[in-house]
């Protein structure tokens, strides 16, 4: 989100997390949506960061006309009722992202102008003895923050 607002993007968030939601709007956030409350055939771009298997008819739903629909999240099994006819007829291509050490650099250097707020965005950091620990807090509701760092100085 950050990114795409620093290069003049409106961004919209969809979430089912109140507390997220809070936090999206906090970073400047246009609008936040829950999935029943988002508007049909809006955006030009869909990032999908859930991976959540019942994304699929939400997805093509909230897509513009030609948008691309950029999949991030990884899905733990196949994604129910993605209507391959929206493809079609409104035009839409799908992407999957899978980012990689390759843009640590990249994500530095906008960290480094401000562009990327990591305090925004991290919840806690966590020693990797505390690895439990760290996985019931991913799986939880409620953070605002959705990431939680290992600090592997501590193996």
């Amino acid at each position: 989100m950050q990114i795409a607002q620093s290069i003049g993007a409106n961004v919209s968030v969809i979430g089912v997390d109140e507390d997220t939601l809070n936090t999206a709007k906090k970073l400047g956030a246009a609008h936040v949506y829950h999935p029943d409350q988002a508007p049909s055939n809006t955006f030009d771009v869909v990032y999908e960061a859930s991976g959540a298997s019942q994304i699929g008819p939400l997805i093509t739903r909230i897509a513009a006309n030609c948008a691309r629909i950029m999949q991030i999240g990884i899905p733990s099994g196949p994604v129910n009722n993605i209507s391959f006819g929206d493809f079609v007829t409104k035009g839409l291509s799908l992407e999957g992202i899978l980012g990689g050490v390759h843009l640590m650099p990249r994500t530095l250097e906008l960290i480094s102008k401000g562009v990327i707020k990591p305090k925004e965005m991290v919840h806690a950091i966590l020693p990797i003895s505390q690895i439990s620990e760290a996985f019931e807090l991913v799986s939880a509701t409620g953070r605002g923050k959705p990431k939680i760092l290992l600090d592997m100085k501590t193996l």
